[in-house]
């Protein structure tokens, strides 16, 4: 494919402008949130010389990952630039996937050092189209109707199933998912002969019923 000569001028100039320090300091001052641009330094702003554009996006999108630090610690500014004329409906997504990849990125630039906590990363999408924005800029609202359910499940601790700390005797009174379950535990496997006649009865009525099938 042929590139584009509307599109990647503009990709050119956002691109190299925002290598230089003071474009970067400058551009980020101008429009960083002041609650966020009085923690961040930005006398220490490094360009990464990387892109996460999906490489079918390329001729419409591109973007400048700059690190600093944000009270003191890691982080990093993702500026997206979208040049195509008509609003991307899924421009939250794509934002949350290349901010993951980032995450990505940071850990395998730390190799063997320690990576946690995760660095802040604080995205900014330069929005260059025709007219207003007027795509959706929550992830959580692309679920429609299911929005506050996704925001629950993304901002509440994941939901957790210690199978070692479930009751014995509701395992055992699953036939299916509990008796699999109970298998699976690391009491089975430490004590396998006695453990096995507990589920004894399970198992004959799973055999009983898969040959009747």
């Amino acid at each position: 494919m042929q590139d584009n000569p509307i599109h990647n001028p503009h990709d050119k100039l956002f691109r190299a402008s925002l290598q230089y320090k003071e474009v970067a300091k400058e551009f980020l001052e101008m429009n960083l949130p002041v609650d966020i641009k009085n923690k961040i330094n930005l006398n220490n702003i490094k360009h990464c010389n990387t892109t996460f554009i999906d490489t079918q996006l390329k001729l419409s999108q591109s973007d400048v990952l700059l690190k600093t630090t944000f009270n003191d610690k890691d982080a990093y500014v993702y500026i997206l630039a979208e040049h195509q004329f008509t609003v991307n409906k899924l421009m939250p997504f794509r934002l949350l996937k290349y901010m993951v990849n980032i995450w990505e990125f940071h850990i395998k630039q730390a190799k063997n050092q320690e990576c946690f906590p995760l660095p802040v990363i604080i995205p900014l999408v330069f929005y260059t189209g025709e007219g207003d924005y007027t795509g959706c800029r929550v992830f959580t609202e692309l679920f429609a109707e299911n929005s506050s359910l996704m925001k629950q499940l993304l901002t509440s601790p994941f939901n957790l199933i210690d199978v070692n700390k479930l009751p014995e005797k509701d395992l055992i009174s699953h036939i299916w998912a509990g008796t699999m379950s109970f298998i699976m535990r690391k009491r089975f496997r430490q004590h396998l002969k006695s453990e096995i006649l507990k589920i004894v009865d399970n198992l004959n009525i799973q055999g009983n019923r898969m040959d009747s099938k």
